[in-house]
């Protein structure tokens, strides 16, 4: 017999603003954004995942098209062991560039982040003797998630060793 069938659980994070006062700028959304983010790391912690790519999609009122209602920005973790503080950081610097390529027609009525991507992790305890390291590593993984959403994800790459003449 064929083992049953289970979808995966999608983790998405929504929020509404008052349609009597919809957004005109983003410092609102970055404001949601930062306890949205918490909250979806939370919850794949807790599954023992991490994201390792999102969508943050704004709806926009009064948009005449409905391909055109929803403005969708793709986020892709090169080094998704990063603090929700880079995270953060990554996100506003893509959404900021996006919307500075393909400016916003419409106030923004309500958002939502949907985790796309996830990956295995592992919660180890932090090493104590060796904070140093953890640090310097974390400033590592901060620089190449900032380089890859800057330059983009194929330009971005680690190189390996291996036997060769």
């Amino acid at each position: 017999p064929w083992k049953s069938f289970k979808p995966s659980e999608v983790i998405t994070e929504h929020h509404e603003f008052d349609l009597e006062s919809p957004v005109d700028n983003l410092e609102p959304i970055y404001f949601k954004m930062k306890a949205m983010l918490d909250r979806m790391q939370l919850r794949l912690r807790g599954k023992g995942k991490r994201a390792r790519q999102f969508d943050i999609i704004l709806r926009q009122e009064h948009a005449l098209n409905p391909a055109e209602q929803d403005y969708k920005i793709s986020i892709c973790l090169q080094l998704p062991y990063v603090s929700q503080k880079v995270i953060l950081q990554v996100a506003k610097e893509m959404v900021d560039t996006q919307v500075r390529a393909k400016p916003l027609k419409h106030r923004i009525t309500e958002f939502s982040l949907v985790v796309t991507e996830e990956i295995p992790y592992s919660m180890n305890q932090k090493d104590l003797f060796h904070q140093r390291k953890e640090e310097n590593e974390e400033s590592f993984f901060q620089f190449v998630s900032r380089v890859a959403t800057r330059l983009g994800s194929q330009a971005i790459f680690f190189a390996r060793m291996r036997e060769s003449y």
